[in-house]
């Protein structure tokens, strides 16, 4: 009879769950958001992840999810700068996890933020292109160094609650620029370069074919346009530079002498020939 009150109760209990899941889950949602990050086919680990963030947007509004806890926009600069206690280590990047279909506007507001806080260098995280696509989390994407119109930080400097650092001097454009060509990149739901409509499939080989020492590219763009547009382009951009620059290359990395002097210097030289060079929505006049 106890066998049997035993078996029973077994299944019994079997059947009812004694931990709230469903909270569990909502709990862990929250924390950690699920983000639907933009699609790249060109995609680099670009080193030690310490600080990422994520961006999603819930209810009608943005929230903002640093290392697991979630901010305001408002208090962002100062969680980041308490997650490292260090305002001078610009050159710890911030990997930058956010939903593909989020307005541009959102991604740039953030730009200004860190570059005033002093981290100039981010990752904007990626996932592969389908049928490439793998549910795993390996944080690979788009490096940037973040510099802007200095008029354009002027007026997001009242966001910052820390002490800003030094300025630059103002960027010499006109002197910068001498002798340079510029082409227009317009992104939008199509895509146009030097004034000329690209598929998405021939962005890669078109910038391969402009991409020189006197050359600078000119992105344009209206706030509105989804971050997974911007993506597109600003990937096949570095995707272009990237590859280039290994066809040239004339000595091979050698992980045991990482700091050769003549790899530094062949380095130097394809940087040289196909420079990284572009503006984004700058104000020239």
């Amino acid at each position: 009879m106890n066998f049997l009150a035993i078996i029973s109760l077994s299944f019994l209990l079997a059947t009812i769950s004694v931990f709230d899941y469903k909270k569990n889950d909502a709990s862990l949602l929250k924390s950690n958001p699920k983000i639907e990050l933009p699609e790249s086919d060109f995609r680099k680990f670009n080193g030690y992840i310490s600080i990422f963030l994520k961006i999603s947007k819930q209810d009608n509004r943005i929230v903002y999810n640093l290392n697991g806890a979630n901010y305001t926009f408002n208090e962002l600069a100062d969680a980041i700068l308490d997650s490292r206690g260090n305002y001078y280590n610009r050159n710890e990047p911030v990997y930058i996890l956010a939903s593909y279909d989020l307005p541009i506007s959102e991604i740039k507001k953030l730009d200004v933020q860190l570059f005033l806080i002093n981290k100039n260098k981010i990752v904007y995280v990626t996932k592969n292109t389908s049928p490439n696509f793998t549910s795993r989390v390996d944080l690979k994407g788009i490096e940037r160094f973040i510099n802007f119109d200095e008029r354009k930080v002027d007026a997001y400097s009242n966001l910052s609650s820390v002490p800003l650092p030094m300025q630059p001097p103002p960027f010499p454009e006109k002197e910068y620029l001498k002798n340079q060509n510029q082409i227009e990149v317009q992104i939008g739901d199509n895509y146009l370069i030097d004034g000329k409509p690209i598929q998405k499939k021939d962005l890669l080989s078109t910038f391969k074919s402009l991409i020189d020492s006197t050359t600078y590219f000119y992105f344009q763009y209206a706030d509105n346009i989804s971050y997974q547009n911007y993506i597109t382009v600003y990937s096949k951009y570095n995707q272009a530079i990237f590859e280039l620059r290994k066809k040239d290359e004339q000595v091979e990395y050698n992980e045991r002498y990482s700091n050769d002097e003549k790899y530094l210097l062949d380095q130097q030289r394809v940087k040289q020939k196909f420079p990284m060079k572009h503006f984004e929505n700058y104000d020239f006049d």
